[in-house]
């Protein structure tokens, strides 16, 4: 009975891990109608935000002047999904503590695949990396953070 109980509690905690880090396509595929939860909405921004600057960050130790431009974009890009979705979490009642340390863990996250990916495939965008980031910069989700910020910035004038 005991050996059931621990292989029950293991398959959940392997289902609640798989489930966390799943990609961005598979949590909106998933979550059909994210759009209309302000949870899964920071959870998605929050993602976005951080994979950019995932990318920001192992773009920063190369100098050459297409690179810099590039990291100039993903840093543009990453603060419209930071902004759109940080005024949101406040809205529904995170705290900044809590929205800081969400974006840590992704960040985090996100900056160990890269490492990784870049040592096993010599590509820093390999796998679920490569497959948010992918995510997050198509038109349509962008413009979807874009418009959030738009009406935020309207909404305080």
């Amino acid at each position: 009975m005991k050996f059931f109980l621990v292989l029950v509690t293991a398959l959940f905690s392997l289902n609640s891990f798989a489930e966390e880090n799943q990609s961005l396509h598979q949590f909106m595929t998933k979550n059909y109608d994210w759009k209309k939860d302000p949870s899964h909405v920071v959870h998605v921004g929050t993602r976005c935000a951080t994979v950019m600057d995932a990318a920001v960050w192992r773009l920063s130790a190369d100098n050459r002047d297409s690179v810099k431009a590039m990291s100039v974009q993903y840093k543009n890009i990453g603060d419209v999904y930071m902004y759109s979705t940080a005024s949101l979490a406040q809205t529904i009642n995170y705290t900044s503590d809590g929205y800081t340390k969400l974006y840590k863990s992704w960040m985090d996250t996100y900056k160990t695949m890269g490492e990784e990916n870049a040592i096993k495939y010599n590509e820093f965008f390999y796998g679920m990396l490569g497959e948010d980031f992918k995510t997050c910069g198509e038109p349509s989700n962008f413009q979807f953070f874009k418009l959030l910020l738009e009406a935020e910035a309207k909404n305080k004038e």
